[in-house]
């Protein structure tokens, strides 16, 4: 009996991440089409920074209020009903050329998708035991991260040969196929954990400390990708490299993030240390702050590497520290993704006024740098030095 409902959990694991394989890559389709897309229809810049606010800003908003809702319904019909709007717009932005008109159907995207995200996080939480958490959301990260890889280099690749018009009916598709591998899901997301010992686990404001800390790094890591996805391609016409180049750059970011997740399912010694978490911002600055002025392209493929690893170490902290917990896990995994969704909003958006101003395109790059090693500060002051006082005081 134990075996077969051994087997039935990691077939519902095997599902939920295929679908979460075909979300990302349709959403990514998406996102690698639309900067050339709207340049092609003469935007500047700050629409280039409007594109991730449309999306996010609804995509944040709902997040919200779907992933405590999925504490409350069955997650399995907020999935699939997420997947359906996704694939809607998507089909709708494959028949409009007009530049407003793709602007007002970017929102349903992220409106479908709010849907989706929070629900299919808590529902891989409760396919697996207390012991297995840091594996199950390791398989989660690893199918959505190769998905969006898959996404920029495909749709990279194609761009050029067969235009946005057939990646948008190809993101449609994968929307569709994510709907369609959700399994049924056993709704338990009003109960607590029956495995969960919570005298084995952190105190809890060090949970808290952490928990908040790693929100903030992972939106701002976020909105250092979106800043890359949405503001890049203008530099990267400059130098004279073409979708496809871009395509290369953004898949090897993320093909990077991938190897990432698989490597700290692996390696617990990350977890709950304050160190790895500030280390890993520093480093994203730096990088940040110099990726504008890079003129070699196999250059900046090395750079996509570091930037990778910090792109997969603040996303597994965010969302570990926000599913290890005994309940509300849909609900903490809702703020997880309002966090970023807000960051890639916002940062892009404010990046792209200050390049207006500036007449600068560097300056959403060293925006994004300057709140990257603030946020490292914040992670140093809010958990290191209290915490060693809290622990002191629990020892």
């Amino acid at each position: 009996m134990t075996l077969d409902r051994g087997r039935r959990l990691d077939q519902t694991r095997g599902r939920l991440a295929a679908a979460s394989f075909f979300t990302d890559m349709g959403l990514y389709l998406l996102m690698v089409s639309f900067p050339f897309r709207v340049l092609s229809l003469g935007a500047s810049s700050i629409i280039l920074g409007l594109i991730p606010a449309l999306y996010a800003v609804p995509y944040a908003s709902v997040a919200l209020w779907a992933g405590h809702l999925s504490d409350r319904w069955p997650r399995q019909r907020l999935i699939r009903a997420g997947s359906l709007v996704a694939a809607a717009a998507a089909g709708a932005l494959a028949f409009t050329e007009d530049l407003s008109h793709t602007l007002a159907i970017v929102p349903f995207v992220g409106l479908g998708l709010a849907f989706f995200w929070p629900s299919v996080q808590a529902a891989f939480s409760e396919q697996s035991s207390e012991a297995r958490l840091a594996s199950s959301v390791g398989l989660y990260n690893v199918s959505w991260s190769l998905g969006k890889a898959a996404g920029f280099l495909v749709g990279g690749a194609m761009l050029a040969r067969v235009g946005d018009t057939a990646l948008c009916v190809l993101a449609s598709g994968c929307f569709l196929a994510a709907g369609i591998a959700v399994p049924y899901l056993e709704h338990r997301g009003h109960e607590p954990r029956e495995d969960v010992d919570e005298a084995q686990l952190p105190p809890e404001a060090n949970r808290l400390a952490f928990r908040g800390a790693a929100w903030v790094a992972n939106a701002m890591t976020f909105a250092t990708a979106a800043t890359l996805n949405h503001h890049y391609p203008k530099v990267f016409t400059s130098l004279g490299f073409g979708p496809a180049s871009f395509g290369l750059f953004l898949g090897m970011l993320y093909v990077t993030q991938t190897v990432t997740f698989i490597a700290l399912t692996r390696w617990s010694r990350w977890r709950y240390r304050a160190g790895p978490l500030v280390a890993v911002q520093i480093g994203a600055a730096a990088l940040a702050f110099v990726v504008p002025g890079l003129q070699s392209f196999w250059v900046l493929l090395m750079v996509a590497l570091p930037l990778g690893f910090a792109l997969g170490f603040c996303y597994q902290s965010s969302l570990y520290y926000s599913l290890h917990a005994p309940h509300g896990r849909g609900g903490k995994a809702g703020i997880h993704e309002a966090a970023l969704g807000y960051a890639s909003a916002i940062i892009p958006l404010l990046g792209g006024w200050l390049a207006t101003r500036t007449h600068q395109l560097a300056a959403p790059f060293f925006l994004v740098s300057i709140l990257l090693a603030v946020s490292a500060c914040i992670t140093w002051v809010r958990i290191a030095h209290p915490n060693e006082k809290s622990s002191r005081r629990g020892s």
